[in-house]
This record gives structure tokens, C-alpha cells and sequence, in this order.
């Protein structure tokens, strides 16, 4: 065995244990949510709920890829000559709902970049998945500063100051400070100088950034009015605004790379907050329901889609374009 050999196989033994460590932390919290239900309750919670609601809480959830299609589309045509279908982009986000079911935070929209790759390059193409998802973050503070003027909470304005500052300081230190003569991690100087890049002849586009801008808010108006949906066909007093404002602030757990796709934190912090104006159990059933249509269901519809991907994949000659 050469170095190479000896140097890989520690790092895959390290992400295996990651990825199994992850999964043991989903499933952990996942428990202990359901511990808490007092199953009498969420019998109830069943029983009532309205099937009219959440047969429109699913369909919601299925107009979502059309719209992070947008999103992600809008950055990269501002970085090619050459037209970009939106049929690309679309194929590319259901192959990223697909991964990003089972892999940590949001690491399966790195799937888009084997899109875009032979059009860009790969440092450009990794570019647009983070200039779009900095638009993504920008947007759901927004939601967070709305729910929070609606209903008062005061984490929707927590999460959305933080966010809002989050992206325009990401946004400011690759445009405005020379952050190639400090002592940053090359990791990080590649990544700052791939957003300047592409920001560049994003921001230059203002069609294009209409577009991804478009996208961002459709996605987010989309996934709350499913949370929204769920908790009304549920809830017995149901209060949109505290939902919205919560809403920034579990989806953000759910980032946080320690569990697969989410799942435990982002419920977590549902429970955690919704559960200061309605039942447990019904919070518990909106987190759970929202897990399982934003990630799961929207991933099964995909498969298919992504199994055609992959057929045509291994057709396609070595050097042809996707």
C-alpha cells in the first residue's frame, strides 16, 4: 500500500464513522421527541386532522424543485455564454433532493456542480451552488423578520438580523476586503474568491438575479405556506405568524452538520418552539409531517427522475456535455 493509499483510507474510515455517528444522532432525537407524546393525545391529533389540508400541504411541497430550479438557475446563466435550459437546472435540483435525504445539512446540492461542470469549471460551478445558497439564506431571514413583525416573536427577529448580517458579511468580505493577504485556511480563501467571482457576473445580471431572487421567494413563500398548512389541519388554535418565526430558526438547526439531511435538530427546534402555543404532540406532527414531505416525499417523487439521469449518464459519450 502506497502513501496515497494509507492517506485515503483513514479519511474514508473517518467519514463512515461521521456518517454513522450522524445517523445515530437523527434517530436519538427523533426518539426523544416521540418520547414526549402522550399517544392518547396524538391519537386525537390524528383523528382530527383534516385530510383536505394536508393532501394541499402536499402538493405545495411538489411546486418547490420548479422554484429552486429558478434559484440556482438565475446565478449560473449569468455565468455562461452559452443558454442554460432550465431543464438542466430542474434535473440537477431533483438529483440534489435526492442526496440531500440522506446526507448531512445541505451537502447533496453539490450534485449540481456535475451539471455545470464541463460549461464552468468546477470551482465556478461549486461558486453558484454558494452565491445561491447565500440568496436562500438571505430570503429566509426576511421570512424570520416578517414572522416576527406578525406575531411579535422574538426569535423570528433573532435568527433574521443574524442571517441577514451573515450573508451581507460573506458578501462584503469577498468584495471589500483583501482577504488574500490575511492568514486564511486556503479552503476558505478559494471559497471567498469563488463567491467574488461568480457575484460579480451575477449582480451584473440583473435579469439574473431577478430570477434567482424570484426562485429564493417562491421556495420559502411555498415551504412556510406548507408549515402553515400543516399546523391548520391539525392545531386547534392555530397562529401562522408564531409558526413563520419559528420557521428560520429550525431550519437553520437543521443545517448544522451533525445529523442526516437535518432530521432531529430541525425537528427539535420545531417541538422546541411550537409547542409554547399548542400541544406537543401537535407540534411534534407538524415537525415530523414537514421532515417527511419537504425531504422524503419530495426525494421519492424525484428517484425516478434521477434513475433516468443516471441511464442516460452511462449512454452519453465520455466528452459529451450534459
Amino acid at each position: 500500500m502506497n502513501s496515497k493509499q494509507a492517506e485515503t483510507n483513514p479519511n474514508n474510515r473517518k467519514r463512515l464513522i461521521l456518517a454513522a455517528l450522524s445517523y445515530l444522532v437523527s434517530g436519538l432525537l427523533i426518539a426523544w421527541i416521540i418520547s414526549r407524546f402522550d399517544f392518547s393525545l396524538f391519537k386525537q391529533v390524528l383523528d382530527k386532522s383534516d385530510p383536505a389540508l394536508l393532501a394541499l400541504a402536499a402538493c405545495l411541497i411538489l411546486l418547490v424543485p420548479f422554484f429552486t430550479a429558478c434559484r440556482w438557475l438565475g446565478v449560473v446563466r449569468a455565468q455562461s455564454k452559452e443558454h442554460i435550459p432550465y431543464t438542466l437546472a430542474l434535473r440537477a435540483c431533483m438529483a440534489a433532493n435526492v442526496m440531500n435525504s440522506f446526507l448531512p445539512s445541505k451537502a447533496g446540492d453539490m450534485a449540481k456542480v456535475i451539471y455545470v461542470r464541463k460549461r464552468l469549471g468546477l470551482v465556478s460551478g461549486i461558486g453558484t451552488v454558494i452565491v445561491e445558497r447565500m440568496s436562500d439564506l438571505f430570503m429566509m431571514g426576511i421570512l424570520g423578520l416578517i414572522g416576527y413583525f406578525y406575531s411579535g416573536k422574538s426569535s423570528g427577529l433573532i435568527v433574521g438580523v443574524l442571517l441577514l448580517a451573515f450573508v451581507l458579511g460573506i458578501f462584503l468580505t469577498a468584495f471589500f476586503i483583501p482577504f488574500e493577504k490575511l492568514p486564511l485556511p486556503s479552503s476558505i480563501q478559494n471559497a471567498l474568491k469563488s463567491i467574488r467571482s461568480v457575484a460579480v457576473k451575477w449582480i451584473s445580471s440583473p435579469a439574473n438575479v431577478l430570477l434567482t431572487t424570484g426562485g429564493a421567494l417562491g421556495t420559502w413563500i411555498l415551504m412556510g405556506s406548507t408549515l402553515c398548512t400543516l399546523e391548520a389541519a391539525i392545531a386547534a388554535n392555530p397562529q401562522p405568524g408564531a409558526t413563520l418565526a419559528a420557521y428560520p430558526v429550525a431550519v437553520l438547526a437543521g443545517m448544522l452538520p451533525v445529523t442526516v439531511s437535518g432530521i432531529g435538530t430541525r425537528d427539535a427546534a420545531f417541538v422546541a418552539l411550537l409547542s409554547s402555543h399548542m400541544l406537543i404532540e401537535e407540534a411534534g406532527f407538524i415537525a415530523l409531517s414537514y421532515t417527511v414531505l419537504a425531504y422524503w416525499f419530495i426525494a421519492a417523487v424525484s428517484t425516478p427522475f434521477v434513475l433516468n439521469e443516471i441511464r442516460r449518464f452511462i449512454k452519453l459519450p465520455r466528452d459529451t456535455n450534459q
